[in-house]
């Protein structure tokens, strides 16, 4: 007969599984220094990941990598952001949920928690991700938006941007479309679906707004994108030389980097 400790009941010896945990989050990208952890954080905001690590670390004594499905640059906001972390935790979905927000503060949400397979990697296993770039039309910015939305001061030409964005739906070289990367790796990304629309916000400002599809994108990618359908929205730039940009694999033939104030994580697909 195995002799007993007197711990077998006690909640604080008990094994605890390692828990793969899949979180959804939303956050005010002007608060950040970005997703990536990095030594020395731009005007010393925090970056996204640290943050998290370092709740995560206070709810269960664990420093683990807590691992993003993109890392956004500085300034850019998400609606979707998808992550994930292995930890050892009794804790519930919810309860998980509720820790991090009682931590967090008010520029981040942890929007959805939940305990997922051990091989799902928020990064590896995504199949798309769509980007949403803001651009305000009216003449004076909007003061409620004016932090989330790129002031375009004008019309543009709805119809010559849709045209000019066919020409990057597909699979293509994007190195035109890409801050010059020396790491040699493949700039080969497909991009689904560009859509178009034009429609009021809720404080009565006119906003035009690029959504952006695709199974990866490239540093500034989706910025440089939309930098290029505006100039060809304001009649700047032919419809044209978007195709030529492409083809050509030249970036001083596409147009400026728009500013990360209107650019949005808005979701990250996974396969059912």
């Amino acid at each position: 007969m195995q002799k007993k400790t007197g711990f077998e009941n006690s909640p604080n010896q008990r094994s605890k599984m390692k828990k793969n945990i899949k979180l959804v989050l939303s956050y005010d990208g002007n608060a950040f220094s970005g997703w990536q952890r990095v030594d020395n954080a731009k005007e010393n905001k925090p970056s996204i990941q640290k943050l998290l690590e370092e709740k995560i670390e206070e709810i269960t004594g664990q420093k683990e990598k807590v691992t993003g499905s993109g890392r956004t640059d500085a300034g850019v906001h998400a609606l979707g952001q998808v992550a994930n972390v292995q930890v050892d935790t009794e804790y519930s979905e919810e309860q998980m949920k509720h820790e991090l927000n009682e931590r967090l503060p008010a520029e981040i949400r942890v929007m959805d928690v939940t305990f997922v397979g051990a091989s799902f990697h928020s990064r590896y296993d995504a199949v798309s991700k769509t980007y949403l770039y803001r651009i305000d039309t009216k003449e004076r910015e909007c003061v409620f938006t004016r932090k989330y939305v790129y002031p375009a001061g004008g019309h543009l030409d709805l119809n010559a941007m849709r045209e000019a964005a066919s020409y990057l739906v597909g699979t293509h070289d994007f190195k035109g479309f890409c801050t010059d990367r020396k790491d040699g790796k493949p700039t080969v990304r497909t991009i689904t679906e560009i859509r178009i629309t034009e429609e009021k916000n809720n404080y009565h400002g006119q906003e035009v707004r690029i959504y952006v599809t695709g199974n990866g994108f490239l540093y500034h990618m989706v910025r440089i994108i939309a930098g290029t359908l505006l100039e060809v929205g304001r009649s700047e730039r032919d419809i044209e030389s978007v195709r030529r940009a492409l083809e050509e694999k030249d970036r001083s033939l596409a147009g400026q980097t728009l500013s990360s104030i209107g650019l949005c994580l808005e979701k990250v697909e996974y396969k059912k």
